[in-house]
Formats: C-alpha cells, structure tokens, sequence
C-alpha cells in the first residue's frame, strides 16, 4: 500500500514539474523572441500580438507554430478578426487578409 502511495505522489510531483516546464515554454517572453524574429511584420501587427499572448492558449498555439510565415499568417487573421468584432481599437489600422 504504501509503494502505491509513493508511486502516486511521485507521478504527481512529475507531472507538475512537466506542467511547469511546459508554462515556462509559452512565457510572453518566448512569444516576443519569436515575434520579433518575424521579417515583414507591420507595427499594428506587432502590438496586436502583445495584446494576444496575455492569452495562454494563443501563446501555446504561436510558439507551437512550426514557420514565421505560418505564424505572420495566424496574427494576421487573428488582428483581422479581433478588428472585424470591434475587439481592437480603430487606431491599429487593421488591413484585410485575403
């Protein structure tokens, strides 16, 4: 009884330190790092993505992103649709992704 007591709580320590490694991971630092590597990328298009990554999941989801050109293209659409839903101010000057 006591080895399943002891399995269970170091499969739980394991699995919060994972959990652990996996936030540090998605920081708003790591997601900046990779934004700024980004050639082409628009001044609105910049400060759109620093409003997104205080969202955990679109910061999971941009990091994850295997290409800047697949990751320019997800902020696009994403600004494009936040601006459509009058979620972002006006003053971003959001342009239509085709």
């Amino acid at each position: 009884m006591a080895e399943a007591v002891s399995a269970m709580i170091n499969s739980s320590q394991l699995r919060r330190v994972t959990n652990l490694l996996k936030g540090e991971r998605f920081t708003i630092s790591n997601c900046i790092k990779a934004l700024d590597e980004i050639e082409g990328i628009e001044d609105n298009q910049y400060y759109a993505a620093l409003y997104l990554f205080k969202n955990p999941r679109f910061r999971e989801l941009f990091i994850s992103l295997k290409s800047n050109y697949v990751r320019l293209t997800r902020l696009q659409r994403k600004v494009w649709k936040l601006c459509s839903r009058h979620l972002l101010t006006c003053s971003l000057h959001c342009k239509s992704v085709d």
